[in-house]
């Protein structure tokens, strides 16, 4: 019989841990959040990725920060807010934004703050963003 990650525990402890989905509004994106230790096994570090409802493309990762991200959440339009730590971890965490088919994040604002998640509404999505970097035109 073949060994599966479930004969050792160290293997099980290190398995992938999904947490949450977020459901774009129009319901063609769905995206969530997948830790995997680092490669000293020491911490867990999340990232996003969007998989398909569909079933039809292969899951996808969104984003590779060196201290992860966390807390998808999708505006009106369709852009995903999540969070990403400072570089430090000391530092506060940072609210970003990824417009629809880019691969690029960025700051939706310039202030900074201390809220584990971003919260989307109606409301505040019909703001205008600011200006997206050049590879994302």
């Amino acid at each position: 019989m073949p060994e599966t990650p479930f004969h050792d525990l160290q293997d099980y402890v290190a398995l992938p841990r999904l947490a949450g989905l977020a459901l774009s509004p129009d319901g063609t994106r769905l995206v969530t959040t997948a830790a995997a230790l680092n490669p000293e096994r020491t911490r867990w570090r999340p990232a996003l990725w969007e998989v398909d409802p569909s079933g039809e493309r292969p899951a996808r990762r969104l984003t590779r920060g060196a201290t992860g991200e966390s807390a998808p959440a999708f505006t009106a339009d369709g852009d995903l807010l999540f969070t990403s730590p400072a570089p430090t971890r000391s530092g506060p965490i940072r609210r970003r934004t990824s417009p629809p088919r880019c691969g690029c994040s960025r700051r939706p604002a310039s202030r900074t703050s201390s809220a584990p998640a971003p919260a989307a509404s109606p409301a505040r999505s019909r703001r205008a963003p600011p200006p997206r970097s050049p590879r994302c035109r």
